[in-house]
C-alpha cells in the first residue's frame, strides 16, 4: 500500500511540474505574440508599407487622384527606383530637402496606409506593367500562381538576406504570407525555415521553436517526395533531388530548433537534437565548420574530452575561422586537456560563437534558395532586388540623417520634422 501510495505521489508530482511547465511555455508564447505585435506597429514600419503602397500603385495611376498624390510625394522620398530606363538615376536626398519635405511625407504616408497593399498588383506585376503596360506577369521564371503570398515570402528571404536591412522588414513580409496557400514544395520548405529563422534573429525563440517543428514535421511525413523534389542544397548553389539533400535540410530544422532551445534553457533538449543533427549530416555526407563546432560542443557537453580534439583541429586549419577564432581555439584546447567542462563551453558559447556560424550558413544557403535564383534570370527579377536595394538605402539614409541633425537649431528643427515623419 505505501509503494502505491508513493507512486501516486511521484505520478501526481510529475503532472504538476509538466502543467506548470506548460503553463509556462504559453505564457512566453503570448508574451512573444505581443511583443511580435509591438514591432509589427513600429513608426518605421509603416514608413516602409507606405512606400510599397506607392510602388505598388504605379499600375493604377488615374483611378484614385487622393492616392496619386500621396504616391507622388511618396516619391520624393523613394526616388526613381521604378523606372524602366536601366540609366535613371535615383533622387539624392540632402538634410535640407528633407525639411522641406517631411511633412509633406508624414501626410501622405497617412494617406497610403488607408489602403490595402494586397488590393493592388505586385511589386513585380508593377514592373511587368512598366515593360509591357500590362501587370500581368509572364515569365518562365515565376510560377503561374505568382501573387500576393508568393511575393511577401521572396520580400521576407530578400530582407532576411540583406545584413544591413532593418529585421523588421523580414518580419512584416513572413507575417502577411499565408503557408496555407503555398502548394510549391520547395517554395513551402524555404518558407519555413526562413520564418523560423526570421524569429530567431528577432529573438522570439517560441514562436521559431514552433516553426522548426513545423518544418521537420513537414519533412518527415513528406521524405519520399521531398528526396524526388529538385531543392537548393546546403552544400553549393545546385538544384538536387536525392535523400542526402534531404538529410542535410532536415538537419538545418534541427540545428536550427537546437539553438532555440538553448535560448529557451532547454540545454538537454538542444543537446539531443544536436546529436540528431550529426547523425543527419553523416546521412547527408556533409562535413563542414558547423558539423565540426556542433561535434565539440557536444563531446565537451558529454566530456569526452578525447573525441573534441579532431574536430577542433580541423576547425583551426579552415580559412573561414579568423586569427582570433583560431586563438580561442587553442585556449579551448586547454580547457580541454584540463578537464574544464565549464570553461571550454563557454569558449565555445562566446567566441567561436557556433550560433553565429549556423545562422551565417542558413543566411547563404536562403541567398541561394531557387526563388532568389529565379529572380536574378530575368529582368524583371533583377529589378525587384534593385527596388528593394534601393528602398533599403533610403530607409537607411532616412536613420543617418535623423542621427546626424541634432547640433544646431536648425539642426534640431529638421529633428523634430523627421520624428513626425516616423511617427
Amino acid at each position: 500500500m505505501r509503494t502505491k501510495l508513493v507512486l501516486l505521489s511521484v505520478i501526481l508530482l510529475a503532472l504538476f511540474f509538466s502543467c506548470g511547465e506548460k503553463n509556462d511555455e504559453d505564457a512566453f508564447r503570448k508574451a512573444e505574440e505581443k511583443r511580435i505585435q509591438a514591432q509589427l506597429n513600429n513608426p518605421k514600419l509603416e514608413l516602409y508599407k507606405a512606400m510599397k503602397i506607392a510602388l505598388r500603385s504605379t499600375a493604377t495611376v488615374g483611378k484614385n487622384p487622393e492616392l496619386d498624390k500621396a504616391r507622388q510625394s511618396m516619391f520624393n522620398l523613394v526616388g526613381s527606383v521604378f523606372k524602366s530606363n536601366a540609366s535613371d538615376k535615383s533622387v539624392e536626398i540632402n538634410p535640407l530637402e528633407l525639411i522641406v519635405f517631411a511633412k509633406e511625407v508624414y501626410d501622405s504616408k497617412e494617406t497610403l496606409l488607408k489602403t490595402d497593399e494586397d488590393s493592388l498588383p505586385t511589386l513585380l506585376g508593377n514592373i511587368f506593367y512598366l515593360f509591357t503596360n500590362s501587370p500581368e506577369i509572364k515569365s518562365s521564371y515565376f510560377p503561374f500562381a505568382y501573387n500576393n503570398n508568393s511575393e511577401h515570402m521572396i520580400l521576407s528571404l530578400l530582407w532576411q538576406t540583406t545584413p544591413s536591412a532593418p529585421k523588421d522588414f523580414a518580419l512584416y513580409e513572413i507575417y502577411k504570407s499565408n503557408e496555407n496557400n503555398i502548394n510549391d514544395v520547395s517554395m513551402k520548405l524555404v518558407y519555413q525555415l526562413c520564418k523560423s529563422f526570421v524569429f530567431y534573429e528577432n529573438t522570439f525563440y517560441y514562436h521559431s521553436f514552433d516553426k522548426c517543428n513545423d518544418y521537420l514535421k513537414y519533412m518527415e511525413s513528406n521524405k519520399d517526395m521531398i528526396s524526388k523534389t529538385p531543392i537548393i542544397s546546403v552544400v553549393d548553389q545546385n538544384i538536387v533531388a536525392n535523400e542526402q539533400n534531404y538529410y542535410q535540410l532536415h538537419a538545418m530544422g534541427l540545428i536550427m530548433r537546437a539553438l532555440n532551445e538553448r535560448e529557451m534553457d532547454k540545454e538537454k533538449e538542444s543537446l539531443n537534437d544536436m546529436k540528431f543533427f550529426l547523425a543527419d549530416m553523416e546521412k547527408g555526407g556533409l562535413d563542414n565548420e558547423l558539423t565540426w563546432l556542433v561535434s565539440a560542443y557536444v563531446y565537451v557537453s558529454e566530456e569526452e574530452y578525447e573525441k573534441a580534439l579532431p574536430a577542433l583541429e580541423k576547425l583551426e586549419k579552415s580559412s573561414i575561422i579568423s586569427e582570433p577564432e583560431k586563438q580561442a581555439m587553442s585556449e579551448l584546447k586547454g580547457y580541454i586537456k584540463s578537464r574544464k567542462k565549464g570553461n571550454a563551453l563557454n569558449v565555445i558559447n562566446d567566441k567561436l560563437a557556433f550560433g553565429k556560424i549556423t545562422v551565417n550558413l542558413l543566411s547563404n544557403r536562403l541567398k541561394s534558395s531557387k526563388q532568389l535564383l529565379d529572380l536574378e534570370k530575368s529582368k524583371e527579377g533583377k529589378k525587384l532586388i534593385q527596388v528593394q536595394e534601393e528602398m533599403n538605402s533610403k530607409m537607411n539614409y532616412l536613420e543617418d540623417t535623423n542621427k546626424s541633425l541634432n547640433v544646431d537649431s536648425l539642426s534640431a528643427k529638421a529633428k523634430n520634422l523627421l520624428d513626425g515623419v516616423l511617427k
